[in-house]
């Protein structure tokens, strides 16, 4: 039932892409957070939870969404805008969804998604990744519960594969690849600020200066969770980006994000605030009915019953017009005080105008008069 969202965060070449999608046998984090969420979801069928999954990919490309699970004639005419959704989560509109049954379906996604990613060469990385990936996973479950009511609950899971950063003495980047460095180092840059608002308690986050963060908001805010992965590359000459993922890491790690929102709700109940106090009301009169039947066994006793009740209501209606006649002296008293200043106030909004010296001093007096009320 929460909002979650984990990343890779590193320089190019330092193992994001393997870290989060894996080699052959050794399988990255989507495929092993798939295969325990699915084993979750029939272990929790014994507790009558029934759950549906559907899934996502997109690409964050030089700050324009894309879909991985589209080729690119099939995105004509679609508008991929990120927008506020339900149960507190950011949606992408157009965005295909497929639902997730098995490893499987998994595995036809995220095939599907390396043949339309951004992928190009530079001398850091032969194979270096040129926009960020979001494999987005939604997880919706459903229970019946006792007295009619139905449990459900919705939950997110963002697992993103960042663009690494670069250093263009190093890349030698020109042309396009040029332009898609200054963009990746943009986003990331604006993803540093958002980390530095929020460890500083910032009354503004930034999260709308990237598509980034603005897609991951419900996560990286108090009502969501978020784990980062530093990667760091064993080359010496990778030192100073090493120390400068490491001290991004360090401040991340100081982030509160706060209690995160689990969205869990239940039907089937009534949530009328009027109907709970007609049903309290209710309550009272059977126990009050319930009373006046014990002690019909005498007329003594309910004589004595119904007495205490008629004392109880005349004491009630004594105080309520004790009130009544002090409220009504208290007003008319005000009264008779408006009729002391009523007149000085006339004339002094009849007079002519006078200088500034003179119209103070008659405000001193009015609020003279003011002073001489009778208190009620």
């Amino acid at each position: 039932g929460y909002n979650v969202s984990l990343f890779a965060y590193g320089q190019t070449g330092s193992g994001k892409t393997h870290t989060m999608f894996g080699t052959g046998t050794d399988t990255g984090i989507i495929p092993r957070s798939i295969a325990q969420i699915l084993q979750t979801v029939e272990e929790q069928k014994e507790n009558n939870w029934e759950y549906h999954l559907e899934a996502s990919f997109l690409e964050i490309y030089q700050e324009q969404v894309f879909d991985l699970l589209c080729a690119e004639p099939e995105r004509e005419g679609k508008k991929y805008t990120i927008v506020a959704g339900e149960n507190g989560r950011h949606d992408v509109t157009d965005l295909e969804w497929r639902p997730v049954r098995s490893h499987e379906d998994v595995e036809l996604m995220l095939e599907a998604s390396q043949c339309n990613k951004h992928v190009a060469r530079t001398d850091m990385n032969e194979r270096s990744s040129r926009s960020h990936t979001v494999f987005s996973l939604r997880i919706s479950g459903q229970r019946s519960a006792a007295g009619g009511q139905v449990q459900t609950l919705h939950g997110t899971l963002h697992l993103v594969d960042l663009a690494g950063s670069e250093r263009l003495a190093k890349s030698h980047a020109t042309g396009d690849r040029l332009k898609e460095t200054q963009s990746i180092n943009k986003s990331l840059s604006a993803m540093s600020d958002v980390f530095v608002a929020i460890s500083k308690h910032q009354h503004h986050v930034p999260y709308r200066n990237s598509k980034l963060t603005f897609l991951l908001q419900p996560c990286l805010s108090g009502d969501g969770k978020a784990l980062m992965i530093a990667n760091c590359s064993p080359i010496e000459s990778s030192s100073h980006e090493t120390l400068c993922t490491l001290r991004f890491a360090s401040m991340v790690s100081s982030c509160e994000l706060g209690k995160a929102t689990k969205h869990i709700g239940s039907s089937g109940a009534d949530k009328n605030p009027n109907n709970s106090l007609a049903s309290h009301v209710s309550s009272r009169c059977n126990d009050s009915m319930q009373s006046l039947a014990s002690v019909a066994d005498g007329d003594v006793s309910l004589d004595l019953s119904i007495s205490s009740i008629c004392t109880n209501a005349s004491t009630a209606t004594a105080r309520s017009s004790s009130h009544t006649a002090s409220a009504r002296r208290a007003v008319s008293a005000r009264g008779e005080a408006s009729d002391v200043v009523r007149p000085s106030t006339r004339r002094t909004a009849a007079a002519p105008a006078r200088p500034a010296s003179t119209s103070l001093a008659t405000t001193t007096r009015a609020k003279r008069v003011t002073t001489t009320e009778p208190k009620s």
